[in-house]
Order: C-alpha cells, then structure tokens, then sequence
C-alpha cells in the first residue's frame, strides 16, 4: 500500500462513515506520514463532504492524534490571510491557475448561479483550503476527483479531472485510482472510466463546474 492509497483509505471510511476503517485507515497514515497527515486530509475532504462528518471523523481519531497545536502543524499556522479580502483574491487567483482557460467560463456560471456562494468558493475553498500546501497539489485534486465521482458530481468531476490533466496527471493514474480501496462501486466506476476516456490530451474549455 503507497501514500496515495492509504490517503483513499482514509477518505472512503469518512465518506462511508465506517467508524472502525476510519480508525484503522487514520493508524495506518499517522504511521507512515505522521498526524498533522491525518488533519490534513480531513480538512481537505470537508470541502466535499462537509463540516459535521468531519468533526465526527475527528473525534473518532482523537486517540490518534497529539494535542493539536497551531505552531505543531507541518506548515505552521494556516498560510492563508486573515482578510476575507485578501483571501478572495489569492482564492481567484489559485482557481485561474488550476481552471485556465475554463476559469472564465465557470467563474461567471457560478455567479450566476449564487454571487453569495461563489465568493465562499473563491474565499474558502480556493483562498484558504485550497492554498495549503501539507499535501501535495496533485494529490489533492486526486483526491477531488474520486470525492466526486463518489458522491455522482459528475460536472464537477470533469471539471476536476481536466485540471488533473493540466497538472500533468496522465488518464491512467486517475483511472487506476478509481479502483482504489474498493471506493467507488460498479456504476460509479464505469461512469468514471468512460469519462476519462473522452478526456483529450490537452482539455479543451467548456465545463461549467467548481
């Protein structure tokens, strides 16, 4: 088992809410990474799956884990600026960086959509979660796209997939990491591999998704 499949361990028994694999798969990462590993992921996936399954994968952990402490975790205190501003326009930044030339397609979907929760995504999302740097960016997306393809957003999971691909994520690597840990089942998993089979090699722009 790498890195990488006990990160998917990790995150499938929050997302299953498998309280024991939640253990294991936290023991098994505070072995080999440490625990600010653990935190670190969990704060990821709350991106996804939201705040109470974390607090409550948090607290399943907790024997796990050291006292936490701001001056402890691997980066220090979070990096990301303390004006909402400022986050806005670092988050705005992070989201062209990664969406390219798609960015000025989504960005305006999703303003159309709610200018409210745009900002959000652009200010916490993008500004703050986004903008750390204990686990590696292509791990992180890697990570999103399984996230979604597991709860079925699939727009999304383009968008997330095509940014992979920018990364330099070969189509293989995403399509062996939907077989990872079991995660995804049959349905999500056809649905995943075709997908990334229409993937071209350099992703046009086009999909509306964040």
């Amino acid at each position: 088992m790498d890195r990488f499949d006990r990160i998917v361990a990790l995150a499938a028994a929050v997302d299953r809410r498998q309280d024991a694999a939640i253990g294991a798969a936290a023991a098994a990462l505070v072995a080999h990474e440490g625990p600010e590993a653990v935190r670190e992921l969990l704060r990821q996936v709350h991106l996804f799956r939201g705040f109470p399954r974390v607090v409550h994968a948090l607290n399943v952990v907790a024997p796990l884990l050291p006292a936490a402490d701001a001056a402890d975790a691997a980066d220090g205190p979070d990096p990301a600026p303390e004006a909402g501003k400022a986050c806005g326009v670092a988050g705005e930044a992070l989201f062209r960086d990664l969406y390219g030339e798609d960015a000025d397609k989504v960005l305006p979907h999703l303003r159309r959509l709610d200018p409210v929760f745009s900002a959000w995504v652009l200010d916490h999302a993008y500004g703050r979660v986004m903008q750390r740097q204990v686990l590696p960016l292509a791990e992180r997306e890697r990570l999103a796209v399984l996230l979604l393809a597991a709860d079925g957003c699939w727009q999304q999971w383009r968008s997330h997939a095509r940014i992979c691909r920018r990364l330099g994520i070969p189509t293989r690597t995403l399509a062996e990491d939907a077989g990872r840990s079991g995660w995804l089942d049959q349905e999500q998993l056809q649905r995943a591999r075709q997908g990334l089979a229409g993937l071209d090699e350099d992703p046009p722009p086009g999909d509306q998704g964040a």
